[in-house]
């Protein structure tokens, strides 16, 4: 019973991150979502120190898939994981590359005075 009721509360702390209504990736523009996103992850504060720090790429692909759709669907996790690969030189057929024709925005630090 004790086990039950741990679950429990635990099942209620997660219920408070779903979402109703995921936001919608428009048109054709998944490769663009994730261009943004990976330039974010690159992103230096004035200080030198990375604005996103995490060992693995499995969180930013785990968040596209669980709180975005694409095209009026889920996207599968699989899908942007492709997006995400840590190519090794040698080996450039793993992952997916952004298309240029996709890539439409560039994240650009403000002039610090």
């Amino acid at each position: 019973k004790a086990e039950l009721e741990i679950l429990r509360n635990k099942m209620a702390e997660l219920e408070k991150y779903e979402v109703v209504v995921k936001p919608m990736v428009q048109d054709e523009h998944l490769p663009t979502f994730i261009d943004l996103l990976q330039q974010m992850k690159n992103l230096t504060l004035p200080n030198g120190r990375k604005l996103l720090v995490s060992d693995y790429e499995s969180p930013y692909y785990k968040m596209v898939s669980k709180y975005f759709v694409y095209n009026g669907k889920d996207i599968p996790i699989n899908t942007v994981r492709n997006y995400f690969v840590q190519k090794d030189p040698k080996d450039s057929m793993k992952g997916v590359k952004i298309p240029d024709d996709k890539k439409l925005f560039q994240i650009i630090p403000i002039k610090q005075e």
